[in-house]
């Protein structure tokens, strides 16, 4: 990912809050989007994720599917039950 500049940062931050209400919201679908074909062609790399949870030691599994349910909930708004 390519960064950029304080000066460039702060013309695309200005730019996008001076995008309307909609407007901001296809942005927001949109990386959303592309975060989600990262983490997905992450995650068939992987197989699947856990860890130690730090503060009591339980082990946790990811549960992969997470990230493009949330997107879904978001575009449908509705709850999507656990799987």
């Amino acid at each position: 990912m390519p960064e950029f500049s304080p000066e460039i940062q702060a013309l695309l931050v200005t730019g996008y809050l001076n995008l309307s209400e909609s407007a901001r919201f296809k942005v927001q679908l949109y990386l959303c989007q592309k975060a989600l074909a990262y983490w997905e062609k992450q995650v068939s790399l992987e197989g699947s994720l856990s860890y130690i949870e730090g503060i009591v030691g339980t082990y946790q599994k990811v549960d992969l599917n997470l990230p493009a349910d949330a997107r879904e909930c978001k575009l449908s708004g509705v709850n999507l039950q656990s799987r």
